[in-house]
C-alpha cells in the first residue's frame, strides 16, 4: 500500500457518540450477537442432566450494572414496573431496552462500559471476554470497538504475584482498517504495558474526546499521548531530552537517536502547532474549526509516532 492510500485512510473516519448530529448507530445484529454473549457467559457450565447451571455471581455482577443503568437512564424503570433489580432476569430486561429502536447507541454503549468496569470480572479474564466482544461487533458491522484491560502485574517478596487494573475498557470509534490495524492495535498493546501508563492514559483520553465530538481536547491529548511516550523511551535509554513541549522533545530525542531523522520533527509539529492554535490546553477565545477528519488523522498520527519513538535505536 502506498503512502498516499495510507494518508487517505486516516482521514477516512470520524467519531461522534454523544452529538445527536455525528452519532454512528450500532448494528442491531451486533447489539443482539453482544447480548446473546452475554447470555452465554452467564449460562456457565453445562450441568450432568443436560442443560446449563447458571452461574450465580455472573447474575448478581449483570443486576448490578443493570442497577446501575436504570440509574443513569430512568426508561429502565418503566420494564422493571416497581420490582428491585434483583428480582428480575438481568438480561431479559437490558435486551428489552437496548433493543429498542427508540433506545440510542449510546446507551448500549453504556452498558458495555459499566459492565467491564471495576468490581465485576477477574482481571486475568478480563481480556479474553473483551477481545471476544470485539470479534462481535466487528463481525456485525459495528463502527465502534472496545480498549482492552491495562493490568499491572507484580511479584510480591513470597513469590506470589497479584494483579491490579490500571485501566478499564472504554468504546471508541475504529479507524479505517489499514490505521486500526497498523497504528491504532498495536500502540494499543504497547502502551497496556504500566510503565507507559501516563501516555496511556493519554490515548484513552483522545479516544474519548474523538467518540464525545471534543476535537480540541482530541489535539490535546494526542500531543500529551507523543510527550509522555518520548519521556519514557528517553528514561528507559538513561537520556536527558531538552526543552519543553512535543517538538523539542522530539527534536532532543531525534539528535540522540541513530535511526530518526530530523525531518520528522516538522511531522510531529502538526501536534503543537495545532494544539497551540485550537487546542483546548491554550484557552483561546477565537479558534480556527478543527475538523472531525483532523481529529482522527491526530489520533492515527499519534499513534503511529509513539510505535515510532519506542521502537527508534
Amino acid at each position: 500500500m502506498g503512502l498516499h492510500e495510507w494518508v487517505s485512510g486516516l482521514f477516512n473516519t470520524a467519531s461522534f457518540r454523544n452529538d445527536a448530529d455525528y452519532s454512528r448507530e450500532v448494528p442491531n445484529a451486533a447489539k443482539l450477537g453482544v447480548l446473546l454473549y452475554y447470555r452465554d457467559f452467564v449460562r456457565g457450565s453445562q450441568s450432568h442432566f443436560g442443560g446449563f447451571v447458571m452461574d450465580d455471581g455472573r447474575i448478581r455482577w449483570l443486576q448490578e450494572v443493570l442497577r446501575q443503568m436504570s440509574h443513569a437512564h430512568l426508561e429502565i424503570n418503566v420494564i422493571l414496573r416497581g420490582r428491585a433489580c434483583d428480582e428480575v432476569d438481568p438480561l431479559f430486561v437490558l435486551e428489552k431496552y437496548l433493543m429498542d429502536t427508540r433506545t440510542p447507541s449510546s446507551h448500549f454503549l453504556d452498558f458495555l462500559e459499566l459492565s467491564l468496569g471495576p468490581g465485576h470480572l477477574q482481571p486475568s479474564q478480563d481480556n479474553d471476554f473483551v477481545n471476544g466482544l470485539n470479534v462481535l461487533l466487528n463481525q456485525h458491522g459495528s463502527d465502534y470497538l472496545l480498549t482492552t484491560y491495562a493490568v499491572k502485574v507484580e511479584n510480591a517478596s513470597s513469590g506470589i504475584y497479584s494483579t491490579s487494573v490500571t485501566a478499564y475498557p472504554r468504546a471508541y470509534l475504529k479507524q479505517s482498517d489499514v490505521v486500526q490495524e497498523t497504528a491504532i492495535e498495536p500502540v494499543m498493546e504497547l502502551l497496556s504495558d504500566p510503565a507507559y501508563k501516563v501516555p496511556n492514559d493519554d490515548f484513552r483520553k483522545a479516544m474519548d474526546r474523538q467518540r464525545d465530538g471534543d476535537w480540541d481536547g482530541v489535539l490535546t491529548a494526542c500531543a500529551a499521548t507523543v510527550e509522555g511516550a518520548l519521556e519514557v523511551s528517553a528514561q528507559n535509554r538513561n537520556w536527558k531530552l531538552k526543552g519543553n513541549g512535543v517538538v523539542s522533545k522530539f527534536d532532543s530525542f531525534a539528535s540522540k537517536s541513530t535511526t530518526i531523522p530530523k525531518q520528522f520533527t516538522k511531522v510531529v509539529g502538526f501536534l503543537q502547532d495545532r494544539r497551540s492554535t485550537v487546542g483546548d490546553a491554550h484557552g483561546h477565545a477565537v479558534k480556527e474549526p478543527i475538523t472531525p477528519e483532523e481529529a482522527s488523522f491526530a489520533i492515527a498520527l499519534s499513534a503511529s509516532l509513539t510505535l515510532y519513538v519506542v521502537n527508534a535505536s
